[in-house]
């Protein structure tokens, strides 16, 4: 990861918004589709439920703040995968980002549930990245936590 930068900075919708910085200079926001899509990869290399049981680790201690041990975590985790570390590592990165940035977010009234409801669709249910990335859209929030709910989160 190392020229990498992820940082948060001004969206169009809020001050929350993460955005990748490569070693070449291109900045951008990747969006959800894009990261589950690359934990999707992932996912078929080193298994699915693997990558979820280690998403979980990250998304339990998620709160307001960037933790560095959470960063420390994220690199240790993706240790013990020989293939695809970098990616996994960025993937993993820019949902932590994304996480903080929804427990931030003003009116955000599910927070980072919504991140591990995307991954448990995508790495459990089996929903592609653009179907995880855009089932929320439109649903109400007491919904989106029923649905949470059942998947016991």
């Amino acid at each position: 990861m190392e020229g990498t930068i992820i940082e948060f900075d001004k969206g169009s919708f809020d001050d929350w918004c993460v955005y990748l910085q490569k070693p070449d200079g291109e900045r951008y926001a990747p969006t959800d589709e894009r990261v589950f899509k690359v934990l999707e990869n992932a996912g078929n290399e080193v298994g699915p439920e693997n990558i979820y049981s280690d998403f979980v680790k990250i998304y339990e201690p998620t709160d307001k703040e960037i933790n560095p041990e959470i960063v420390k975590l994220i690199g240790e985790l993706v240790k013990k995968y020989r293939r695809a570390i970098f990616d996994l590592q960025i993937g993993y990165s820019l949902l932590y980002g994304g996480m903080v940035a929804e427990e931030n977010k003003e009116n955000a009234v599910l927070g980072k549930r919504m991140k591990r409801l995307g991954m448990h669709q995508l790495l459990v249910d089996g929903m592609t990245p653009e179907e995880c990335a855009t089932f929320s859209r439109g649903q109400i929030a007491s919904v989106l936590d029923g649905i949470m709910r059942t998947k016991g989160f």
